[in-house]
Parts: C-alpha cells; sequence; structure tokens
C-alpha cells in the first residue's frame, strides 16, 4: 500500500514508485499483447490494469474482510478479464479508425 498509494507522492521514492509502475505495465504488455493487437490501446491497457489490479488489492486490503479473500480475488480476476476481452473486441474497431 506505502509503495502504490504514498511512494509516489515522497520526492525520496517517487522514482522507485515510478520503476516499479513501469515495469509491471511492461509485464502487463507482454501478459495481454496476445489478446489485444493494437500498439497504442495495448499500452494505454496495460497501466491501466495494473492501476485496476493494484488500486482494487489496496482498496480490499482497506475494506474487505479475510474470510472474503477467496471470493474478491475471483471478482478482481473476472474484471481483469473482462477489461481485456473488452479491449481485445475494441483492438480492430480502434485500428479501423
Amino acid at each position: 500500500r506505502l509503495l502504490w498509494r504514498h511512494a509516489c507522492h515522497e520526492p525520496l521514492f517517487e522514482k522507485e514508485a515510478q520503476a516499479f509502475r513501469t515495469i509491471a505495465a511492461s509485464f502487463a504488455d507482454d501478459f495481454i499483447r496476445p489478446y489485444v493487437s493494437d500498439r497504442e490501446l495495448r499500452h494505454w491497457g496495460a497501466a491501466m490494469i495494473v492501476d485496476y489490479l493494484y488500486g482494487g488489492i489496496c482498496e480490499w486490503l482497506d475494506v474487505g474482510r479475510p474470510r472474503r479473500d477467496a471470493a474478491f480475488a475471483v471478482h478482481l480476476q473476472a474484471g481483469a478479464r473482462a477489461l481485456v476481452e473488452a479491449w481485445s473486441a475494441g483492438s480492430t474497431t480502434v485500428a479501423q479508425r
């Protein structure tokens, strides 16, 4: 939580926080490449899915209940898949414009 939410606002740690986001987005870009052919859409989507996943986890840590962790993980994964599916379908539409 500190790295994701707070480090980017601290001059001493902002470079490390940005590097972490960049590396995570690069990994996500590689992961969604088979599903999202449009490079620009995929690059944007990679950064967005990282924000979605880490933001969702941080929010769950703040408000979630441990007994519901497994259900939360299922919902988070389903949401991520839905995002990638939407981008996959939109990839050809965006490329045609």
